[in-house]
């Protein structure tokens, strides 16, 4: 199912001319992974940049540690999903669109963010940002057992 999805993504990209470059946390590079299944990808798939930690969102993309250690902001916000996809797009001339994802799945998630993901994508030529909050109804798993009972 996933890659009937990515699939399609891919022929938008290709049909547009279309350069896309990633900057993952949440999903840990699970993205790039299943992008780089398809053939032919590398046509417009830049490539993708893990930034798991707050620590490597600040090292490896210079986001503002002050924001991401507000609690009102933080690494699990819009705020950062727009500025690692804005910073990754700085990054890589030759890419066209960033995107990136940051989200919590438990376990040690705060409540209120359990099973939260902030999505963004910028565009180099319309400087346009695109951001979303997407709620998970199932409960994020809670650990090892909880993740192989799904």
């Amino acid at each position: 199912p996933l890659y009937f999805t990515l699939q399609s993504i891919y022929k938008k990209l290709l049909k547009n001319d279309v350069k896309l470059v990633l900057a993952e946390s949440c999903t840990s590079g699970m993205v790039a992974a299943e992008l780089g299944q398809i053939p032919g990808i590398s046509s417009c798939f830049c490539g993708s940049m893990v930034v798991y930690q707050t620590e490597s969102k600040i090292a490896w993309l210079d986001l503002d540690a002050k924001m991401l250690s507000d609690p009102s902001i933080g690494p699990v916000s819009a705020w950062a999903s727009q500025n690692l996809a804005s910073r990754m797009l700085a990054m890589t001339p030759h890419a066209t669109i960033a995107a990136a994802i940051t989200g919590h799945f438990g376990p040690g998630a705060p409540p209120e963010l359990d099973g939260v993901i902030f999505f963004a994508a910028i565009s180099r030529e319309r400087r346009n940002v695109m951001s979303r909050e997407i709620r998970l109804h199932q409960p994020a798993p809670n650990g090892p057992n909880d993740i192989a009972a799904r």
